[in-house]
């Protein structure tokens, strides 16, 4: 009986990696995302409509994020990313369909709430199927499946699609209803303990998750808090700098928009490489190693940036590097996370860490913004700034050696 248990939950385990990286790849390929902004331009909304329209969009999904942990913790995992990924395939249809400021609104809107409900569901999902000590590895594969496929999406773009605007909107529809069906297809996550001799019944009634709960999870928490900080300050200068600030220093060195566009592609792999050797970094100098080591290499790479006298191949190699580090720290911040966790309210918790990612996002946006618009230089320093918060924050609880893994 045990090795039929055993074999049942390898098989589920295997099924629900397997649709989980499908649909991660499929939901990865936006077809028009080298020309979203002039797409949407194209059928009347202008900059400031949509600056409204991603505020919306921002505020919305940072609202909906514990709301949508609860429910997920009441109705399942497998539930709540089916209903967000037939709610993200009417997200893309209006966004094909779309000629009005309303419209594109309404887009956002629905994306919104898919955005808060898969956020920290799907990491629960595979925490559901993945024992503790690979983790790491899936979710790197994971993120790594996103990156391969927004990079396949780019390259089919620029050989085939071209400006046939329509024909991008319409096949980002079909490559988002292929990862639902990959979702359907997945098992729940109570199928790795069932088998046809030993059933455990279900719990008859849903946990009941209070605020109450959550604040006293966060509070058991509190130490692992600074590594969280850590994490998402370098997500943040991440986001803001290697996809808003650094174009504007390219403009400043010269480059061409040839050279842009090979540096697009190069951080698109860097982002995919660090995905994959997140696992490998931290086998290699353990996760308190890691965690250091890639913020270090960050704040070489803001400095390098801010640097006057950086030639464009030193600027390109300082980005990447920079996307690098992040995108290896990733599985890491998400295995920490969903260890972390309570099982019976792992997507409110998870939820939780969202909302302090998205909060860290927007403030370095906003900072970062209104120095740039002073000078770009004083934009980069910041993000070394706050790199080096990022070192001290692992540094704080390095003494903590229960905290990280070997």
């Amino acid at each position: 009986m045990n090795s039929e248990i055993v074999s049942c939950a390898t098989s589920a385990s295997r099924r629900a990696r397997g649709c989980m990286y499908a649909s991660s790849l499929l939901q990865g390929m936006v077809f028009f995302g080298p020309i979203a902004t002039l797409y949407r331009q194209a059928r009347g909304i202008s900059i400031v409509q949509l600056s409204v329209i991603e505020a919306v969009c921002l505020i919305l999904a940072i609202a909906l994020e514990i709301p949508w942990g609860i429910i997920a913790d009441r109705i399942g995992y497998k539930r709540t990313l089916v209903v967000c990924a037939l709610l993200g395939v009417t997200s893309k249809v209006i966004f094909w369909q779309a000629h009005s400021f309303g419209m594109f609104l309404t887009e956002r809107i629905v994306l919104a709430v898919v955005m808060a409900g898969t956020s920290g569901v799907d990491v629960a999902y595979l925490s559901a199927f993945v024992p503790d000590s690979e983790r790491q590895k899936v979710f790197g594969r994971y993120e790594a499946c996103g990156m391969v496929g927004l990079m396949a999406a780019s390259i089919i773009f620029s050989v085939y699609v071209k400006d046939r605007y329509d024909l991008s909107a319409f096949l980002t529809v079909l490559s988002y209803a292929g990862a639902l069906f990959c979702i359907l297809l997945a098992p729940r996550e109570d199928a790795p303990a069932k088998t046809k001799s030993a059933e455990r019944p279900l719990p008859t009634t849903p946990p009941k998750i209070g605020f109450g709960e959550v604040v006293a999870a966060l509070s058991r928490s509190r130490a692992f808090l600074p590594v969280l900080l850590s994490s998402v300050l370098l997500a943040g200068v991440n986001q803001t700098v290697t996809v808003f600030i650094v174009q504007l220093r390219y403009v400043q060195i010269g480059m061409s928009a040839r050279l842009m566009g090979v540096a697009y592609i190069l951080l698109t792999l860097s982002a995919m490489s660090g995905a994959w050797l997140s696992h490998c970094g931290c086998k290699l100098l353990g996760e308190r190693g890691a965690q250091l080591g890639t913020s270090i290499v960050a704040l070489c790479s803001c400095l390098l940036l801010a640097s006057s006298c950086a030639s464009p191949l030193a600027v390109i190699a300082a980005v990447c590097l920079l996307r690098l580090s992040a995108s290896m720290q990733v599985p890491l911040r998400m295995e920490m996370e969903s260890r972390f966790s309570p099982a019976d309210i792992r997507a409110t918790m998870l939820s939780c860490y969202a909302i302090i990612l998205d909060c860290a996002e927007i403030g370095t946006s906003l900072v970062f913004g209104s120095l740039a618009d002073i000078q770009v230089r004083y934009a980069l320093s910041a993000g070394a700034v706050c790199c080096v918060i990022s070192v001290l924050c692992v540094l704080l609880v390095s003494k903590r050696s229960w905290i990280w893994r070997k």
